[in-house]
This record gives structure tokens, C-alpha cells and sequence, in this order.
């Protein structure tokens, strides 16, 4: 699955072995809000997989692992999608698939759109002050 066409609901495109592929795209009216995120590693600009991230926006989490092989001989989109119920959010949290236990902190902004970020250019707490924030 992912949003194929870029127009923020999610899509799914199915395969079989020795069949032709199937694209069932969802055009059905929206009624909430998304955002679409890609986490990148600064050298080289890969993708970050195995990241954890959490959108915050008001007293809401949404928290997401960035894993696209989710499944043998299956992949999905490799950017983060999540649906929210309002047009800005606060921050994103990431912590990077490096072992560290520390959470880098994104500034909010508004949704229905794509961002990219780039580790290093947010700002860094330690896990422990996290964790007070988050209680």
C-alpha cells in the first residue's frame, strides 16, 4: 500500500505470482486530514528504516516504526502516512534507527502535505527528559 497517485489517502497495489498487477486506487471524498513523512539519514540521503516517530498534535499521539517490508516478497510505501483530524500539528518525535535512545524534535506545521526530514536538523533531547515530557 501508499498513496500511488500523491493525493493523501492511501492506495493499494496488488500482485500475484505470474498474474498481472491490480491498482485499486482510493478516490473516495476526503473528510479529514494527513500527513506524509519521509525520514532520511544525512550521508547519502537514504531512507531511515526501522525510524519510530510520533506526531504529536494537541493531547493526540501518532506514532508509526518506518518498516516497508512488512511481509515476504511484499513492500509498501516507505514514507509515513497519518490520518489526522485537524489542519496543524505540533511536532514530530524521531528517534533514529542507530540504537541511540535519544528523540529528535520537529517543529509543527500545517497538514495535507508531504515533509522530509533530515536527521540533525531538529533539535535534540535526552531520552530521560523525554520520558518526564511524556508523562
Amino acid at each position: 500500500y501508499g498513496d500511488v497517485d500523491n493525493d493523501g489517502d492511501l492506495d493499494l497495489l496488488v500482485t500475484t505470482t505470474g498474474g498481472r498487477a491490480r491498482l485499486y486506487r482510493n478516490d473516495v471524498p476526503k473528510t479529514g486530514h494527513w500527513l506524509r513523512i519521509r525520514l532520511l539519514l544525512p550521508k547519502h540521503r537514504r531512507d531511515a528504516y526501522g525510524a519510530e516517530l510520533i506526531v504529536v498534535a494537541g493531547d493526540k499521539r501518532f506514532h508509526r516504526i518506518l518498516n516497508p517490508a512488512s511481509s515476504f516478497l511484499a513492500s509498501h510505501d516507505p514514507r509515513a502516512h497519518v490520518g489526522l483530524n485537524t489542519t496543524a500539528f505540533d511536532r514530530i518525535e524521531v528517534r533514529w534507527p542507530d540504537g541511540s535512545l535519544e528523540w529528535e524534535h520537529f517543529e509543527g506545521g500545517t497538514t495535507d502535505r508531504e515533509i522530509t526530514l533530515i536527521r540533525g536538523e531538529g533539535t535534540q533531547k535526552t531520552a530521560s527528559q523525554d520520558r518526564k515530557h511524556r508523562e
